[in-house]
């Protein structure tokens, strides 16, 4: 397929690509477990960002397009009482909408409630839903994303506006359908990374995409390719064909400190091996921001010119520790959350009992930590009466935890305060990050 005109060569364009990624149901600029206001998180403030981005684009005569990179389904309470009404519009959805994304990446927690639920979800997206590396199987009903998407765009240029195609793929972790494998085996097949996007770049050329952009939810790992990589967008940068890359899955920050420079990753410029990529965080701490150079050669199609990467942050750290606010929460976009905030609200409120004692993991790798121990205590608990009349009964029960909240990379921030005296479902939040399901296994 070819453009419906050639471009006069020589004429020049901007292409600006905006980029959330890991926004872990982070819609509100609020921390549901501690019940405040917390300015380092939510989609209502890089929406702020967004619109400021997308005016110095129209300044500069820029197309822009917003696209998210997956793992944006859950992570909240506000997610998790979402995925309890599928006949409800669901909140992620809405907030796409109102900020006219142009194409979603899934990650592998989008998967973490099923495909059911998914499939509900994903129904109600304004845009293409893309990835490019998962294909269901079996019977049941076709999936609601595709394996690549093609943006048709009109780019304004001194001459006028002219045609383009950009095509869009998607990747996620093929450890996927191991980490949900009771949600998703034999529903699903995950191929490696590296090898899908090489089986469906050659149909984005054919298709006459003149820029193709990965919305690749892994991180930097090793930059030698090696089958199944969990963190691959070093060696899919190196794939001849991509000229951009969207990075994430671990929560880092690129361009910025988080990641070292070698001869295919510059850290400071946001390049992976030359092309311009950026991972923007999570929790909408950050929107990754792509400017792209085009110019028309003698063929009349785009030729892919410089590229600059650069990350803008919602919030800051003061020296003494405090968070300090970069960007406002968009009025219109906190509106269109505000029900489904207070329902949240009243849900993470419930009573649900007591403790004694407070319950914090301060001290957890070097101390006993009575939050964990609740919680090996409850699992444990949950899982007896299953056992009590199998042939399973009498034999020992061990219960395995793990801490979840221990600052680190999430930032000092980032721990478990259960104060004593009642308990809250948020509490309950708090004490258990991800609403896993509970495995037996007989050793």
């Amino acid at each position: 397929m070819t453009q419906a005109r050639p471009v006069p060569p020589g004429t020049t364009a901007k292409v600006r690509l905006l980029a959330t990624t890991d926004l872990h149901m982070h819609l509100t600029s609020f921390n549901y477990c501690t019940g405040r206001p917390d300015p380092s998180v939510g989609l209502t403030r890089t929406a702020s960002l967004i619109a400021a981005a997308r005016e110095e684009a129209a300044g500069q005569r820029a197309l822009t397009l917003l696209l998210d990179n997956g793992d944006a389904l859950q992570g909240t309470p506000l997610g998790d009482l979402a995925r309890g009404d599928p006949d409800r519009p669901h909140p992620l959805m809405r907030a796409f909408s109102y900020l006219r994304y142009d194409a979603i990446g899934l990650g592998n927690h989008d998967f973490n409630y099923g495909l059911k639920t998914l499939d509900a979800a994903l129904h109600q997206a304004p845009c293409p839903v893309v990835c490019s590396n998962m294909r269901r199987v079996g019977a049941g009903k076709p999936a609601a994303f595709s394996h690549y998407a093609i943006l048709d765009r009109m780019v304004r240029t001194a001459t006028g506006a002219w045609p383009i195609r950009i095509g869009v793929l998607s990747f996620l972790p093929p450890q996927t359908v191991l980490w949900d494998a009771h949600l998703l085996r034999g529903k699903v097949e995950v191929c490696d990374i590296l090898d899908s996007a090489r089986a469906w770049l050659p149909d984005l050329r054919r298709a006459g995409c003149d820029l193709i952009v990965a919305l690749a939810h892994s991180g930097l790992g090793a930059a030698t390719a090696r089958p199944q990589m969990e963190n691959a967008a070093i060696p899919l940068a190196a794939l001849d064909g991509i000229d951009a890359i969207v990075a994430g899955h671990t929560h880092q920050r690129l361009p910025g400190p988080d990641h070292d420079q070698s001869a295919e990753v510059d850290s400071r410029a946001g390049t992976l091996h030359g092309k311009p990529a950026v991972m923007a965080g999570s929790a909408g701490s950050h929107l990754g921001i792509i400017d792209l150079s085009l110019a028309a050669g003698a063929d009349g199609r785009w030729r892919i010119g410089e590229g600059q990467s650069e990350l803008r942050p919602i919030a800051t750290r003061a020296p003494d520790g405090s968070i300090r606010p970069l960007a406002r929460e968009d009025p219109g976009l906190a509106a269109l959350l505000a029900d489904d905030h207070d329902d949240t609200l009243e849900s993470v409120n419930q009573p649900i009992g007591h403790t004694g004692q407070p319950l914090h993991s301060y001290f957890t790798f070097f101390a006993p930590d009575r939050g964990l121990a609740a919680v090996a205590a409850a699992q444990a608990a949950a899982l007896r009466r299953y056992l009590a009349c199998s042939f399973a009964c009498d034999l020992p029960l061990l219960s395995a935890v793990s801490p979840g909240k221990v600052g680190a990379r999430a930032g000092p921030d980032w721990f478990t305060d259960v104060p004593a005296g009642p308990l809250a479902l948020r509490h309950l939040d708090d004490l258990s990050v991800f609403p896993n399901n509970l495995q037996a296994i007989m050793v």
